[in-house]
């Protein structure tokens, strides 16, 4: 027969295991969240990479059309969107290369530009299967970002340049990629 002793020690024992499987349960549930979020904000990525660009990270580079070709098939096919010179080509800005990173393992492709003076502009293209979402954009740090979803493709268009700016040239490019 069981004491009072004892039904108090096994109360405690059995809240106790309760409280840890509680526990484990909320570290699981807020882990899971955070790695959800950091998936679905790979822009922080980009944009902590494009902080490290300086107006000599892509000025020199001026490849001939042909050239721009071949990178921007590669990368088309490895981000799953038919992309072409013409196609990305943007008022005001320069083409200068075309190249694949990745992120969390999804393809991450970039399309590098610059403006008169050299200055960076980038548009970003990942295969991450989100769902359709419009247009939206902000300012993070010295960097105007302007980004939309479509296709289980997310595309991004960010550089120093005005907010305003970052989403004129992104309506360019929606209406075409």
């Amino acid at each position: 027969a069981l004491d009072l002793h004892d039904v108090v020690f096994v109360g405690h024992s059995v809240s106790s295991m309760i409280g840890i499987l509680a526990a484990g349960a909320a570290a699981w549930v807020a882990l899971s969240l955070g790695l959800l979020r950091e998936r679905q904000d790979w822009r922080t990525a980009v944009v902590e990479y494009t902080n490290l660009y300086t107006n000599e990270t892509f000025s020199p580079l001026n490849p001939d059309a042909s050239l721009q070709a071949i990178e921007l098939r590669a990368l088309g096919a490895r981000v799953g969107v038919n992309l072409t010179p013409e196609s990305v080509a943007l008022p005001g800005l320069r083409f200068t290369v075309a190249f694949m990173l990745a992120y969390n393992g999804a393809p991450l492709g970039v399309v590098a530009y610059v403006d008169p003076s050299g200055a960076p502009v980038a548009l970003c293209i990942i295969a991450n299967d989100a769902p359709d979402a419009p247009m939206r954009s902000e300012r993070r740090d010295n960097l105007s970002l302007a980004w939309w979803s479509r296709g289980g493709r997310s595309r991004l268009v960010i550089g120093r340049i005005p907010e305003e700016r970052a989403v004129e040239l992104a309506q360019t490019l929606e209406k075409r990629i």
